[in-house]
């Protein structure tokens, strides 16, 4: 962003008197046209900046409410009658505890308003003991502020990671990918994503009961244009969707600005900056893909070895995040990974083959 920007504020996202009293400083607020936010969970920073601005946003002070806050947004998923796993907040670890003995049943416990997957654990009531359960609560607490955390029913099955432009009231679908928790195990009880598969073809069953699920949502959020990603489990048993959650801003991780367009061919951010605008956008299906693409991540523990420097014929793509001689103290989201690498085909047993052979030379864990 930095090299490709015409001006970059080093300044917190978040500070947003410190970013207006920037521009007006630089005097550029006449110049700018509308905010973008990608990668962050901040859609009320970015409409507080326009409104101060004089820009128009397309969302309300309530959309952005409820999507960055999570028991708000358990509260409104239930009240628009949109299926999502039973929750609650837990304001001590005797409550969590009373919870976990009456039910024995696997739960998540999050906080309220920590982004992706920061602060979110898996509870086993059945494996755990006492003690590691009391760790998992204090563990969580770190990221809560001051709101206390959220403990919810564990959904059992295939989680899709779905992102769409809202056009006159109707979603376009861009990114529709499986997401992958095979590290889970590893990194037990936190809840780990390692990469994923743009788009899943296996699912692409579920497209339309999807887009009925998004139309809901932007019913109640009163959104007749924007964007919108959302978390979703398919669940094993039942095969219903569930909506973990939402967001009203563009993925990062290279998804929004290099996954889903080499996959589809086509360019989301420009689609989206053509949405604000209320220029025209390309209606296209995304089930008519070019390619199906995979990014998947190494992760590594201690003093960081040369194995992060991946060179293999099937990966396109490869960035070091942590270079060798960094360090890397304890995985505790997928953004502690050392590297990732993207690999492609035209079909999910050619892309799942060619991860397994890049894996088979760099392992997906280790600890020096």
């Amino acid at each position: 962003g930095r090299e490709l920007s015409d001006l970059f504020i080093h300044e917190s996202n978040r500070n947003v008197n410190a970013i207006l009293q920037t521009i007006k400083k630089i005097g550029v607020e006449r110049e700018i046209t509308s905010v973008l936010v990608i990668g962050s969970d901040i859609p009320h920073i970015a409409r507080e900046i326009s409104v101060q601005l004089g820009l128009n946003y397309w969302m309300s002070d309530y959309a952005a409410t409820v999507s960055t806050n999570k028991l708000k947004m358990k509260s409104f998923l239930n009240e628009n009658k949109i299926l999502t796993a039973s929750h609650q907040a837990v304001l001590t670890l005797e409550s969590i505890m009373k919870i976990l003995s009456s039910s024995k049943s696997k739960k998540i416990i999050k906080p309220q308003e920590a982004a992706g997957s920061r602060g979110v654990f898996l509870i086993d009531y059945q494996v755990l003991t006492d003690e590691e359960i009391f760790k998992i609560y204090s563990d969580c607490l770190k990221f809560c502020s001051d709101k206390p955390p959220i403990l919810e029913d564990y959904i059992e099955g295939q989680q899709l990671s779905v992102e769409a432009l809202i056009l006159n009231s109707e979603p376009q679908i861009y990114g529709y990918a499986l997401r992958n928790y095979e590290m889970n195990s590893t990194f037990a009880p936190q809840i780990i994503e390692n990469g994923g598969m743009q788009p899943y073809p296996n699912a692409f069953d579920k497209v339309e009961e999807i887009k009925i699920i998004i139309k809901n949502l932007c019913l109640g959020l009163g959104l007749k244009k924007g964007v919108i990603k959302l978390d979703l489990v398919i669940d094993t048993v039942t095969k219903r969707i569930y909506v973990i959650e939402f967001a009203l801003r563009l993925s990062g991780g290279n998804f929004s600005s290099d996954i889903i367009p080499k996959s589809l061919n086509v360019n989301l951010l420009q689609d989206y900056l053509s949405m604000v605008y209320d220029q025209e956008v390309q209606i296209f299906n995304f089930q008519n893909y070019e390619k199906l693409y995979a990014n998947r991540y190494l992760f590594r523990e201690g003093v960081i070895g040369t194995d992060v420097s991946i060179d293999h014929n099937y990966v396109e793509h490869t960035e070091i995040l942590n270079k060798p001689g960094g360090y890397i103290d304890r995985i505790r989201t997928h953004g502690d990974r050392a590297a990732w690498f993207l690999v492609s085909g035209d079909n999910v047993d050619e892309v799942e083959g060619k991860i397994d052979a890049v894996y088979k030379k760099y392992n997906r864990y280790k600890k020096y």
